[in-house]
């Protein structure tokens, strides 16, 4: 009965298809975690390194405030 044969040989197609297609889904999964845990790092590296700009401006600013202090002390002396 050649019909059994051809359900029999479809019904193994689609079990191979069903198996690579949960293949396929883990993958998918492992890719997701993969690019979360990349745009975390770079989320967390870019939050350290605006961290160390804004401590940077800060240094800077406090740099040139003593500057502009020391310069008003030059402008009184000498006066």
């Amino acid at each position: 009965m050649w019909w059994k044969a051809a359900r029999r040989h479809l019904t193994e197609r689609i079990e191979n298809l069903d198996g690579k297609l949960d293949e396929q889904v883990e993958i998918s999964k492992l890719f997701k975690t993969e690019v979360t845990d990349v745009q975390d790092n770079i989320l967390s590296q870019l939050g350290h390194n605006l961290d160390s700009l804004k401590r940077m401006v800060a240094n800077m600013d406090e740099k040139i405030m003593t500057l502009e202090e020391k310069q008003a002390w030059s402008a009184v002396s000498t006066q």
